[in-house]
């Protein structure tokens, strides 16, 4: 989850760096051997994995951003929830 604007800023940083690591590392030939292609296809699949997970988080924090003002209540079923009802709600009213 991403708490603010420094860490989406960090982020999003991450996720080109990622992107263009997945790049490099896809534009390499597969190699012949088994045992490589597999640990060639891996590398692709947990970088492929990281970009989805920093995607995810930053549209999340984009549309509580986008938000702000509009949402006037969070429900959640658990206090274990609370720490992260407490960041949303505090980047959906525009506080640091």
């Amino acid at each position: 989850m991403i708490f603010n604007e420094w860490h989406y800023n960090i982020t999003k940083a991450q996720m080109k760096k990622f992107e263009l690591g997945m790049a490099q590392y896809a534009s390499k030939p597969v190699p012949e051997d088994e045992n490589q292609k597999l640990r060639h296809q891996a590398r692709i699949d947990s970088l492929q994995s990281q970009i989805e997970e920093f995607t995810e988080e930053i549209k999340e924090y984009e549309n509580l951003k986008n938000n702000q003002g509009k949402i006037e209540k969070l429900q959640y079923d658990s206090l274990e929830k609370l720490p992260e009802a407490l960041i949303k709600a505090r980047i959906i009213r525009g506080h640091t």
